[in-house]
């Protein structure tokens, strides 16, 4: 998985092809993510101090964004 500028998470193989569709939706450039054990679940940190939920599998965020940081969400460990 990756984080990206653009607003998107993306999720690659070793060899570097992407695997299924970019995640959008964040708000700003995505600036951290971390991925649950299982790899079904994706949190991510946006340059706009916002986290979502993502569940990896439908492609969807889940439920609202949690909101209230002053500035970019740099870190989701």
């Amino acid at each position: 998985m990756g984080a990206s500028r653009d607003g998107s998470i993306r999720q690659w193989t070793t060899d570097g092809k992407p695997v299924g569709k970019h995640l959008y939706g964040n708000g700003g450039s995505v600036g951290s993510i971390a991925v649950s054990p299982d790899g079904t679940m994706v949190m991510s940190g946006s340059e706009v101090g916002r986290l979502r939920l993502w569940n990896v599998k439908e492609g969807r965020i889940v439920g609202k964004s949690w909101e209230g940081h002053t500035d970019a969400v740099t870190c989701t460990d």
